[in-house]
């Protein structure tokens, strides 16, 4: 796992509060890498077993697992995840260095995967993917903060 992160604080009605970025390397335990990295950035912003936002962070660690999963599949460089949190909602990235789009499945009842993105869309306001440089994509997804949550500052 690269060691290149950053949390920053931020001001302003409409800006994003706080940013945290990590790059991991494209290997099989990044996927758990990254959704440490997001418990516990989650948890550096005081997202604690009290919050109002608590009972949320399983359904965000989840959806970060199946977003590092996918780019895990797609990449041979590395992974990286961006967390953004605005005042009212925290905003989830996985960029992969796979220019190919990310596509949502109908995965048969015996299929071992390919519910990934179905389950990202369930679990979240609203997704997407949008190319960023070099080819690469991102793929992102936005989940509600509960008013007077430490994740909505």
């Amino acid at each position: 796992t690269r060691r290149v992160a950053s949390l920053r604080l931020f001001g302003g009605e409409h800006s994003v509060c706080r940013h945290a970025l990590r790059r991991f390397e494209c290997r099989p335990d990044s996927v758990r890498a990254g959704r440490t990295f997001v418990a516990d950035i989650l948890e550096q912003w005081g997202v604690g077993p009290e919050d109002p936002a608590a009972p949320g962070v399983d359904d965000i660690l989840l959806v970060a697992s199946e977003l590092l999963t996918n780019a895990l599949k797609a990449c041979d460089g590395d992974i990286t995840v961006e967390l953004k949190g605005h005042r009212d909602r925290i905003e989830l990235s996985v960029e992969d260095d796979c220019p190919a789009p990310a596509m949502v499945r109908q995965a048969g009842p015996s299929d071992l995967g390919g519910r990934g993105l179905r389950i990202v869309d369930a679990l979240t306001v609203r997704w997407g993917q949008r190319r960023v440089t070099r080819g690469c994509k991102q793929v992102w997804c936005e989940m509600p903060v509960p008013s007077g949550s430490a994740g909505s500052p």
